[in-house]
């Protein structure tokens, strides 16, 4: 007997040397009370340098789940950001 590989399995592809890939992620059923949202934040050697996950109240449809995870990690990152940069400002100053 012989194993096909699955056509739909995707792997991790590392973004280019030097850059960071955010990979999200949602869940949803049609007939759950919630879904479920995540991101996960890599350098190009794998290394997992930020991530999140949570619980929602169930969304309309798959798509506002995947939306919200993008939504979510983006404004993680901008959150973040502003917190290095605050951080810096009061150093130099």
């Amino acid at each position: 007997s012989t194993h096909s590989p699955n056509p739909l399995r995707m792997s991790w592809k590392p973004p280019p040397q030097g850059w960071l890939k955010c990979n999200v992620d949602g869940t949803w059923t049609q007939n759950g009370v919630h879904c479920g949202i995540g991101w996960v934040l890599r350098n190009d050697q794998g290394k997992m340098l930020w991530m999140g996950a949570r619980k929602l109240p169930k969304l309309r449809t798959s798509l506002e789940v995947e939306l919200e995870a993008m939504r979510w990690a983006g404004l993680w990152f901008v959150y973040r950001l502003s917190d290095m940069i605050i951080s810096y400002l009061k150093l130099t100053l």
